[in-house]
């Protein structure tokens, strides 16, 4: 395991999320977004700060960017695990990787859609974000693990 991939993928995972975020975040959570009118009759779903007004995000951003910088590390020690099976260029094992994770990730959405009572709106444009961010996400992994870990040799 590389420590130094580990913190740097992570970190440039984090940056992938968070620019597709900044853009989706407008576009879809947002006043105005594409999903407000359902967050807003799904209230009690939601962190009592995003119910405030105005919704009281700095509050929540502590929590935001911890679980958002464990999820980029945890992403990255999975591609790390599974970085000797990946042949090919950085670009294709990083698109590969990105889309199998963004597939779970998918599936767990899936799973929560019977549990919780949000509509199917909600999960299938979360998914969708989700897919972006973990498909660029894995290509910037794919980039960071050409620096940072050792060449796999031809199967």
């Amino acid at each position: 395991m590389s420590p130094k991939f580990i913190v740097l993928g992570g970190i440039a995972f984090f940056i992938v999320a968070n620019i597709i975020g900044a853009v989706t975040g407008q576009l879809i959570h947002g006043p105005g977004g594409f999903l407000e009118p359902l967050y807003q009759a799904h209230q009690a779903m939601w962190r009592p700060e995003l119910n405030q007004v105005p919704p009281d995000l700095a509050a929540l951003a502590p929590l935001w960017v911890g679980m958002g910088l464990l999820n980029s590390l945890i992403v990255t020690t999975a591609y790390n695990v599974f970085a000797g099976a990946l042949t090919g260029s950085p670009l294709a094992n990083g698109l590969r990787f990105g889309a199998g994770a963004s597939l779970i990730m998918v599936g767990l959405y899936c799973s929560y859609f019977g549990i919780f009572a949000l509509p199917g709106t909600v999960w299938i444009t979360w998914a969708i974000e989700g897919v972006f961010i973990y498909t660029l996400g894995g290509i910037a992994l794919g980039y960071v693990a050409r620096k940072f870990l050792s060449p796999v040799p031809p199967a």
